[in-house]
């Protein structure tokens, strides 16, 4: 599955079923809303990534055949 992560099922704990991520569809959550969440009490964790999830991610961008050189450098680059 070139260009996206798949998730099988019981692979992660954020996800209840067969999940497949791609990289460009991703929606930032800025740390500043997780601080007044958890403040406000209402913060709730779904578990973490496996540990693999970011070398997976980043073979996902470099291996996509849809996403511009461009735009895999920016994305890639936020990944540190």
């Amino acid at each position: 599955m070139a260009g996206a992560v798949h998730c099988p099922v019981g692979s992660t704990p954020c996800f209840h079923g067969e999940t497949v991520v791609q990289p460009t569809t991703r929606s930032p959550y800025p740390h500043t809303n997780i601080a007044c969440s958890t403040m406000k009490g209402t913060f709730a964790s779904f578990g973490t990534m496996p540990a693999d999830f970011r070398d997976r991610l980043i073979a996902a961008i470099g291996a996509s055949v849809t996403i511009s050189p461009a735009r895999k450098k920016n994305l890639l680059g936020t990944l540190g």
